[in-house]
């Protein structure tokens, strides 16, 4: 852009460059494991496992390097939350091109691996799961209340979603309940458009 100033006698004229960012929402339909439709929030019901199939699909993600996070609201626990590639149409978070985080235990999936948070860390009311990706190399980061397991501003992440024809993400919900009662988990998703509980990462931005 150019700006100009002027004194009335003289005018000095500069150009500047600006980057815009536009916040994106996350949305959820209307539609199982759903309850209802949601705009940066999702309100799940599952009465069994989804370890091979069953997980409910998000939007389709923004491409690039992106920062969100994700708020317990209403916990029964089991909830597995994370990414898929986006073109899927069928995924369970026991699948390879899944990575998620288990809300009971805090293991990142598939593999059910203990990743160091302690069991139940991102399993009350008010926890934040925090979220970077970089679609370009697929790469998905996982932090919990404010500690990353690996940092996305200093480390390569040991976590990639998708395969390698995958050119975009979105989240995918699950639970790790066995067959009984029907368990209900409902999260808030914090994009650039709301008051964020952590720093975007250096390199990144707010989806």
């Amino acid at each position: 852009m150019r700006l100009s100033a002027s004194d009335g006698i003289s005018t000095t004229t500069r150009f500047c460059t600006l980057t815009l960012l536009f916040s994106v929402d996350i949305t959820t339909p209307n539609s199982a494991p759903f309850k209802q439709a949601g705009t940066n929030t999702a309100d799940t019901t599952f009465s069994s496992a989804t370890g091979s199939t069953g997980m409910g699909f998000s939007s389709e993600l923004s491409t690039g390097k992106k920062y969100f996070e994700v708020v317990n609201a209403i916990n029964n626990g089991y909830g597995v939350v994370g990414l898929c590639d986006n073109a899927v149409t069928s995924q369970g978070y026991n699948q390879s091109g899944f990575q998620g985080i288990n809300n009971s235990n805090s293991h990142i999936y598939p593999g059910n691996t203990d990743i160091g948070f302690a069991s139940g860390t991102w399993n009350q009311s008010g926890d934040v799961l925090m979220i970077a990706y970089d679609t370009s190399t697929r790469e998905v980061w996982f932090g919990i209340d404010g500690t990353w397991y690996e940092d996305p501003a200093t480390t390569s992440s040991s976590y990639l979603v998708g395969s390698s024809s995958t050119t975009s993400f979105k989240m995918a919900f699950g639970s790790s309940i066995g067959g009984g009662s029907a368990y209900d988990n409902s999260y808030n998703i914090i994009t650039g458009s709301q008051t964020l509980n952590y720093t975007v990462p250096s390199g990144f931005s707010a989806h």
